[in-house]
């Protein structure tokens, strides 16, 4: 079985938060003005592509790069719009300190989480979902490259890690991990482009989100803009792995779900692009009945 009781809970939690859109019509929360993001987003977005190069070489200084620069330009645009000096210093403080925690404590804290949430694909989308978000990618890392992922005896070896496992065996049951991954991406894609207003810089985050494979900055730019499409989309990426496994779909890669490895390493490459374009429609049409919705 793919969800356990636990794991059906999670889904009703979810359908009754997020999905019954007339009581989300009833929350009433003051609007800001956060078009500004705009522009950290994309400097992220190309922030992505390069440490997507630099990660083919180097996965943990690559990961290092990108968490701090997200929260380094984060820092930057939020505290330039705050007026208040006093209120500026404390939230370079925070950045300051968040950093110190994450560089002391991060790395045994998510070997911890990674050995804890990831014994089954939906779970570890789930949590995946939440890391990138905050621009941390450890936690998939080790999923993928180390025995936190799990470990199989292939051909008299012992393999290690989700992306190992399934690049010595195809068929593995693992790769779910892999496609539920590329599917969220196409679905993302979907929500981006259901905004109208900044249709332009949303299909630029999409193309660059595509060229690395790292769905951080739109995950950041939902939140800020429109924290109830980015719990949509939480859900969306929920189903997205519960999906790719119960129809075997076949997406993979090797270091990032960027365009290009999707095409050069997965199998059956046309029922993943079936999906995933199927997937990008729906999440599309919801989003913007969403929006409609709550006006």
């Amino acid at each position: 079985m793919i969800l356990n009781t636990r794991g059906k809970y999670c889904v009703c939690l979810f359908l009754y938060l997020f999905v019954n859109i007339h009581c989300m019509k009833r929350i009433r929360l003051k609007k800001y003005d956060m078009t500004f993001i705009y522009i950290s987003v994309l400097l992220l977005s190309i922030l992505s592509v390069i440490t997507y190069i630099i990660r083919l070489f180097n996965t943990e200084v690559s990961d290092y790069i990108f968490f701090t620069g997200t929260v380094v330009l984060l820092c930057f645009f939020i505290v330039s719009k705050v007026n208040l000096k006093a209120l500026k210093v404390i939230m370079i403080l925070l950045a300051i300190v968040f950093l110190a925690v994450f560089y002391i404590l991060g790395n045994s804290f998510l070997i911890t989480a990674a050995k804890k949430l990831s014994s089954s694909a939906v779970s570890f989308g789930f949590f995946d979902f939440l890391f990138n978000t905050c621009s941390v990618y450890k936690f998939q890392q080790l999923v993928y490259e180390t025995s936190c992922g799990g470990a199989r005896i292939i051909d008299n070896q012992i393999i290690c890690g989700v992306i190992n496992i399934v690049k010595a065996n195809p068929d593995s049951d693992l790769i779910s991990y892999l496609s539920g991954k590329v599917v969220f991406m196409f679905a993302l894609c979907g929500i981006l482009l259901s905004e109208k207003k900044n249709f332009k810089a949303n299909l630029l985050v999409c193309a660059l989100m595509l060229i690395s494979g790292n769905p951080s900055p739109a995950l950041i730019l939902l939140l800020f803009t429109s924290p109830s499409i980015y719990f949509l989309a939480m859900l969306i990426n929920f189903f997205s792995f519960i999906i790719s496994a119960q129809f075997d779909i076949k997406g993979a890669f090797r270091v990032n779900p960027s365009l290009f490895e999707v095409f050069y390493h997965s199998d059956n490459i046309i029922n993943l692009l079936a999906f995933s374009v199927l997937l990008c429609a729906v999440s599309y049409f919801v989003s913007r009945l969403v929006k409609e919705r709550k006006r």
